[in-house]
């Protein structure tokens, strides 16, 4: 170290001649590694600010959630047109629907007769009623017949993946003439209208 004496950084030697004793002053290398602790020190504070800065994500979760209620629907039905009676034996015809419920396909359906007269399904002409039976099959084969007006008809199996039944029909509806009421009727055009009401069974 210098002596407290001498300026920082300088060290003083004396030489002797004859002449007399002279001071020469000269700067020691000690000075340049006065900074070098200084330099660690700000390296070894490196690691610590590289780690905070890697500290600066995080991370949430958000939960997605939608509710998807029962659903039906009655689409592709076809109307019946029986044509002209020829005079002589019964008249039948069928209607075709898709009926879908996305709970498991199961699904009730009550028809009903816009002209029916105690549960009896009709058709009216100018001045007259014909009446009619009717008969019903849903996607597994299972029938009703002999249905009144306003019943309801329960358990029956539709289509539980597409609203549109892959473009085909799974449902019948059929109608049925007597001979004896369409030869008793007096002559005309005689029509009804069948409203079929579709409910997850």
């Amino acid at each position: 170290m210098p002596d407290p004496g001498t300026s920082l950084g300088q060290t003083s030697d004396m030489i002797h001649s004859g002449e007399g004793n002279i001071m020469r002053t000269s700067i020691r290398p000690w000075l340049r590694n006065l900074a070098l602790p200084v330099v660690l020190l700000c390296a070894a504070q490196l690691p610590t600010t590289l780690a905070a800065a890697a500290e600066v994500s995080a991370s949430a979760d958000s939960e997605v959630r939608i509710l998807i209620g029962g659903r039906v629907r009655i689409s592709r039905i076809t109307d019946i047109n029986l044509g002209s009676y020829g005079g002589a034996g019964d008249l039948s015809g069928d209607g075709y629907m898709c009926i879908y419920h996305n709970d498991g396909g199961r699904y009730s359906i009550t028809p009903s007769s816009a002209h029916a007269q105690s549960g009896q399904f009709r058709v009216s002409g100018t001045s007259d009623f014909i009446r009619y039976s009717v008969n019903f099959t849903d996607n597994e084969g299972r029938s009703f017949t002999g249905i009144t007006s306003g019943q309801r008809l329960t358990n029956l199996q539709g289509h539980s993946r597409s609203p549109a039944c892959q473009g085909q029909t799974n449902a019948t509806l059929t109608v049925e003439f007597s001979a004896d009421d369409l030869q008793a009727a007096g002559g005309g055009t005689y029509t009804d209208v069948i409203t079929l009401l579709v409910e997850p069974s």
